[in-house]
């Protein structure tokens, strides 16, 4: 996609048809769903052309606090969120990847045929970065964008990918100092 753009702008022009690639997830499907419904069918999902394959994930997990006074209370809560039928809600009426493996349903790929290819790749390649990274749990959104950042900068051809990677990890390094 155009360098220097905001998201919003090129999810617009992918939707217009302007963009032929955009990295992102799978709530871009419902401004191309909105703005040209034609195009829909036309969408799907790749693996990541990088070493791992890992995808670049928002990522979202739980804490319970040891201090919380019903930590009982927020295991259950948790088990509702990741019970498999909640889980395969998550996937086939939000059309979001889930936290846990789920074998989407055949009336939803028949409906929504690139979700199959999302899902897949998401079991496949599990080691997505944004979750939760080891040693940084409590600082994962903070990580999150050091890396985000660092990596937009490789893929949007700003830095090659051995200047943007050292780059990183100078910044990671620098970073986890201040801890």
């Amino acid at each position: 996609s155009p360098k220097g753009l905001g998201s919003k702008t090129v999810r617009q022009m992918f939707a217009d048809g302007k963009v032929a690639m955009l990295f992102d997830g799978p709530w871009v499907v419902s401004t191309v769903k909105t703005i040209n419904p034609d195009l829909v069918e036309h969408v799907t999902f790749e693996v990541m052309p990088t070493p791992t394959h890992a995808a670049i994930t928002g990522g979202a997990f739980y804490v319970i606090p040891k201090d919380s006074p019903h930590p009982e209370d927020a295991c259950k809560m948790l088990n509702v969120f990741y019970d498999p039928a909640a889980q395969q809600r998550y996937l086939e009426d939000l059309v979001q990847i889930p936290g846990t493996i789920v074998e989407p349903s055949e009336a939803f790929l028949a409906e929504v045929p690139w979700a199959g290819t999302m899902a897949e790749i998401a079991a496949k390649y599990p080691g997505g970065i944004g979750y939760a990274p080891p040693g940084y749990e409590i600082q994962a959104a903070e990580f999150r964008q050091i890396v985000v950042d660092g990596l937009s900068r490789i893929y949007s051809g700003a830095a090659s990918v051995e200047e943007g990677l050292d780059d990183l990890q100078r910044q990671l390094e620098n970073w986890t100092k201040t801890l």
